[in-house]
């Protein structure tokens, strides 16, 4: 942590001297840093879509989606383990003109107590299969659980500070590789943050115990004459 801490307070003085106090014309490099953020997720979310084709009648598409969200109401107090809030999505209007009409059932879920067995054998895999027999009931398409974090923007953001701090070290060593050193950073450009790594083409999904914050900056540096 004292390591860390080092690099950032460097970073944060390179970031607050002026640039034009040197003058000319400056020498830039630009290095990229990364960095992974690993949390167990606190929250899921699942979707259930289906859409209705009435051949053209936009009138009957609107009165079938308007139908699953009222069997939605219906049979939501009968789930053995409730949501902590749902919600069903007004039918997009893309192709309502051709007739039809796709509605999403939205149930959100705390994993609190549930990713774990128990005496019964696995609670989240039993509300899998429970929602799963949610969605052929109203026949509609359960979508792949989606993981998440209450305190997502806090983990992003401290992604994004170990990106910049790990931008230092290689830009650095090319400073020192020219005879010179850094004089500032002159831009920092977010090039990416995002909840699903991939290494080497070889995506990491989320799973029940992890989720995975990435992020990648581009710094650019200047130089000392």
């Amino acid at each position: 942590m004292h390591y860390r801490s080092l690099w950032l307070c460097t970073l944060m003085l390179l970031l607050a001297f002026p640039l034009a106090a040197q003058d000319g014309p400056m020498t830039t490099i630009i290095t990229t840093g990364s960095a992974q953020v690993e949390v167990a997720p606190d929250h899921v979310v699942f979707i259930i879509k289906k859409t209705f084709d009435t051949e053209g009648d936009a009138e009957q598409a609107l009165l079938k989606a308007a139908a699953f969200e009222s069997a939605v109401e219906e049979i939501m107090p009968q789930l053995p383990r409730q949501p902590l809030d749902y919600d069903v999505a007004p039918p997009a209007s893309l192709h309502l003109l051709q007739g039809r009409s796709t509605v999403a059932l939205t149930l959100h879920y705390s994993l609190a107590g549930i990713t774990q067995p128990d005496g019964d054998g696995h609670p989240f895999g039993r509300l899998c299969n429970t929602l799963s027999a949610l969605a052929a009931t109203l026949e509609g398409e359960i979508q792949q659980p989606i993981f998440s974090h209450t305190q997502a923007e806090d983990y992003e953001r401290q992604a994004i500070q170990m990106a910049t701090e790990n931008a230092y070290p290689p830009g650095e060593a090319i400073a020192e590789s020219l005879g010179t050193s850094i004089y500032a950073v002159d831009t920092v450009d977010l090039v990416k943050v995002s909840w699903k790594v991939d290494v080497a083409d070889v995506p990491t999904e989320p799973t029940l115990t992890k989720i995975v914050c990435s992020a990648s900056v581009n710094v650019r540096y200047a130089l000392s004459l």
